[in-house]
């Protein structure tokens, strides 16, 4: 029992490192045909509050958790405890290790999720208590399900009220309620496939993840095709609703323009003989008022009266000045 290398390398967060142990550790498990042996009674502390694992003073830490058909030949750094009686797998859980590296450390010790430390926490309940990342949490429920139900020793609270406390993401107390929920049967199952076939085990996991993948992909892209055709739908909309005010508008322009064009004529018109006053070769004149006349029009009509044809205003014949259009 003491400070490993695998226990100072996550506590370093030094994952390289922490992977590179752990690989070597999975070779040796391989080399020396290591079994993993079943849990008496789930997790390792009795009703008195005890290490089960340190109740019986001839075994030795590991006795409880591992059966060899010879001799390891190395460390095995999974199975060692620190000063706090923490596996490594309850550090990963408190420093939000990687998922890659949780999964190594379940495959070389999948019993270690159901161990407690001095201060009676499984590594769910850290996990839960330092707001560890989805994954961690779920490998941690899929490795000892038994765990949500149980209460740490300290404080006497489960993993989901801490993860409640310290306000854990939705989807992680989503998760815990979940398997809180689960069957018991079901639950000592799925922890009994695990510690029997951990290899097994964590591949039908990835296989179930990568489903599960493929089929949240296949929603996303099926969302994102209906997504696009909302907004081809919506941009369709605007255009054509664009093309109409357009043509509202062209129509408007049009018809003020014809009446524009329509008042400019009857302006370039001599409101007396109604014929155009512009590039005429009769001479035109301008009244006091503003108003332009041919000028021979505008003296026939003061002979009958001395007053603007257009406005009635009264004028005088020396009002009246000649304009060049």
């Amino acid at each position: 029992m003491g400070w490993t290398d695998l226990h100072d390398s996550i506590f370093r967060e030094e994952w390289d490192r922490v992977r590179t142990r752990l690989q070597l550790e999975l070779e040796l498990l391989d080399e020396n045909n290591l079994v993993v042996g079943p849990l008496a009674g789930g997790s390792h502390r009795d009703s008195g509050g005890g290490n089960s694992a340190y109740d019986d003073d001839d075994a030795s830490p590991s006795a409880p958790v591992v059966r060899s058909s010879r001799s390891t030949g190395g460390t095995r750094e999974t199975f060692e405890r620190d000063d706090d009686m923490s596996f490594p797998l309850h550090l990963a859980a408190q420093f939000n290790a990687p998922e890659d590296v949780v999964v190594m450390l379940l495959h070389a010790n999948p019993a270690a999720a159901a161990e407690r430390d001095h201060v009676g926490n499984l590594p769910l309940h850290c996990a839960a208590m330092f707001k560890a990342k989805r994954h961690i949490v779920e490998l941690l429920l899929e490795a000892y399900p038994q765990g949500v139900h149980e209460r740490e020793e300290w404080n006497h609270k489960s993993a989901i009220e801490w993860a409640e406390i310290q306000g854990a993401p939705d989807d992680v107390k989503r998760l815990l309620r979940e398997y809180a929920d689960l069957p018991e049967k079901e639950a000592t199952e799925r922890h009994e496939q695990l510690l029997e076939n951990p290899v097994r085990y964590l591949e039908k996991r990835e296989e179930r993840r990568q489903q599960n993948n493929e089929e949240r992909l296949r929603r996303e892209a099926l969302e994102h095709i209906k997504r696009e055709r909302e907004l081809d739908d919506e941009l369709e909309n605007t255009r054509r609703r664009l093309e109409e005010a357009l043509a509202d508008r062209s129509g408007d322009a049009a018809e003020q323009l014809a009446r524009l064009q329509e008042a400019a004529n009857v302006e370039a018109n001599c409101p007396i003989c109604f014929v155009t006053l512009w590039g005429s070769e009769l001479a035109c004149v301008s009244t006091r008022c503003g108003h332009v006349f041919h000028r021979r029009c505008l003296h026939r009509a003061m002979d009958s009266r001395a007053a603007c044809p257009k406005c009635q205003e009264a004028i005088k014949r020396q009002d009246v000045r000649r304009v060049y259009l």
